[in-house]
């Protein structure tokens, strides 16, 4: 359901940003047109190549971090490869800090201890929630806001809370609704160049379908041992990635390595 590319929204606002119109108008050509030529191909690899480049000599802190973050999504997709360990450090580190739709009670720190307060007044032994949160990047040099799916679980071990979560429908993958879904977010900037927002976006969706690049998918948790990325998990249905999520995470509670919601805040911010 929330399969998403997030670093495409990142590439095309970078590329209106300091590329040509030219380049903007031909990007939104090449996603009406149904087959791509050699040419074609060629073309988008010169224009992207070295913005992923620029964009990995960004720092990784401070405020423009999710740049360099959003690089290595990108390179990774278009190389066939994955992203580096310090990139999942990032993501969590985004879900963890949402501040969500900006109400009262709606970041995800807020929602992740109802959670555990209330598996801890439910009386179970494991407690099990799904939630989705507004996510957005904008603290991070980032001009748009996601929304994730997240399940969260508790484990009442020894009269103690072991909570933890997972972003379970995150894939850097092409997705047909992008377009009509993500892209009225950029339909000001898109304006100037009397284009819509989709326009930005949908050449990205074809992208896999010429070959360019590789999909895979994005698992992110409050802990190294269950956080991945994954070719193989984007031919996995949902259930079959929470499943294996769930049975990794009941053996590490079991095993005392899981934390309390306050406890996991204290040992990673």
């Amino acid at each position: 359901m929330f399969r998403k590319c997030m670093f495409f929204l990142t590439l095309g606002f970078t590329g209106l940003a300091v590329s040509s119109p030219f380049i903007v108008h031909d990007l939104a050509h090449l996603g009406h047109k149904n087959n791509w030529s050699s040419f074609d191909k060629m073309r988008v690899k010169s224009y992207f190549e070295p913005l992923g480049f620029a964009g990995s000599l960004v720092p990784s802190i401070g405020p423009t971090k999710g740049i360099h973050h959003v690089s290595s999504l990108g390179d990774a997709y278009f190389d066939g490869d994955l992203p580096k360990k310090s990139t999942m450090k990032f993501l969590r580190e985004v879900v963890m800090n949402s501040p969500g739709n900006g109400t009262v009670g709606n970041d995800f720190k807020s929602r992740f201890s109802r959670h555990e307060h209330n598996a801890i007044n439910s009386g179970k032994n494991t407690y099990i929630s799904n939630i989705t949160q507004a996510v957005p990047f904008y603290r991070y040099g980032l001009p748009f806001v996601d929304h994730f799916a997240i399940t969260m679980r508790t484990d009442i071990i020894d009269g103690e809370p072991k909570s933890s979560f997972i972003v379970w429908g995150l894939g850097v993958i092409a997705d047909q609704r992008n377009p009509k879904n993500l892209g009225p977010q950029y339909d000001d900037v898109a304006e100037i160049l009397n284009l819509e927002g989709g326009d930005l976006i949908r050449w990205t969706c074809n992208l896999e379908r010429e070959g360019l690049a590789k999909p895979y998918w994005v698992l992110i948790t409050e802990r190294d041992e269950t956080s991945k990325f994954s070719h193989e998990a984007v031919h996995k249905k949902p259930s079959q990635r929470k499943g294996e999520w769930h049975t990794i995470t009941r053996k590490l509670h079991k095993s005392g390595k899981g934390r309390s919601v306050s406890a996991l805040y204290n040992s990673l911010f």
